[in-house]
């Protein structure tokens, strides 16, 4: 019988510390969606109509399942829509709102298939996704100013929504953020949507996993958080292999700054691309670190100091 590759107590020990914090973080979703849930029927104004009751309590649904905002800012005067990595969940990004100043509400995206959404199919592709979050949003984007962020899967996502909003309703974020992506225009995207993930060995995308980090080693030694994240990074990933864009030859999609940034050790991305996206400027930021390197405390006091002032220079 082979040997497990590490001692069965340190096993036990990350059994017992992955469920620890699996259950933390259960336990902080429901207290945040049961404090919304408390504030929202609070301000619910009185609806005699059934109707109009049912619209709002379906648009109130709609956002409590998609976003996640920790820290409430209704006199905001921009909201930072940011959008998760392949895999990922919203407990970093969400505690930007944190972070920022009082001039900004930050919303985070979750995707299907995790956290309060675990029971729900995963996207079929990105143009769900896209209109998933469309729809959800569109009010509060039509409200007030926005910016996206979004990292790795997520900056194609944030772009794909800003693309969508542009063509179909005239919206335009005053800013777009993206990290550790190519330009969605690079051919460099191609072999990457070649792929096949499916085929993949659970321990070559595992050992893909563990080498570009993002995830606490705590986790990655229990079983149940090992599969479920294999399968929720196949499936974005599935998902990302659906998206396509083709820029027209003199057509610029749109007229924000747009702000690159990415690891200096993680792996060479084609950003001049973004360049040719947007009349407005275009400026890159290299940070120390690999491709999850927006995870180093340093790295995040950079990124959202630097966020903020780029969108309070924005002339809201």
């Amino acid at each position: 019988m082979r040997k497990p590759w590490f001692p069965k107590e340190t096993e036990n020990c990350h059994k017992t510390a992955a469920k620890k914090a699996l259950n933390e973080e259960l336990l902080r979703s429901i207290q945040e969606s049961e404090r919304e849930i408390n504030q929202w029927s609070h301000s619910l104004p009185s609806v005699t109509h059934g109707s109009q009751l049912g619209m709002a309590t379906t648009e109130f649904l709609g956002m409590e399942k998609l976003i996640v905002c920790v820290h409430k800012r209704q006199n905001a005067l921009c909201r930072l829509i940011c959008f998760p990595w392949a895999g990922g969940g919203t407990s970093l990004l969400a505690q930007w709102g944190k972070r920022l100043s009082n001039s900004i509400e930050v919303f985070c995206v979750r995707y299907p298939g995790r956290e309060t959404r675990l029971n729900e199919p995963f996207a079929k592709d990105m143009t769900s996704m896209v209109n998933e979050v469309t729809s959800v949003l569109l009010k509060e984007l039509q409200e007030k100013p926005f910016a996206f962020f979004g990292h790795s899967f997520g900056a194609y996502l944030s772009f794909a929504v800003a693309l969508h909003l542009k063509e179909k309703y005239g919206l335009e974020p005053v800013h777009l953020f993206v990290s550790g992506a190519h330009a969605p225009n690079s051919e460099a995207i191609l072999p990457i949507k070649s792929i096949s993930v499916s085929d993949a060995k659970d321990e070559e995308v595992f050992e893909y996993l563990q080498t570009v980090g993002g995830t606490p080693s705590v986790l990655l030694h229990n079983e149940d958080v090992r599969k479920n994240l294999l399968l929720t990074f196949k499936e974005d990933f599935r998902v990302f292999q659906t998206f396509s864009f083709e820029k027209a030859e003199m057509d610029i999609p749109f007229s924000c700054d747009i702000t690159c940034f990415n690891g200096g050790d993680d792996k060479p991305y084609d950003l001049q691309g973004w360049q040719e996206l947007t009349s407005g400027d275009t400026s890159f930021y290299e940070l120390p670190g690999g491709h999850f390197y927006l995870l180093e405390p340093s790295n995040e006091i950079f990124l959202t100091k630097h966020i903020t002032r780029c969108i309070e220079n924005a002339g809201l």
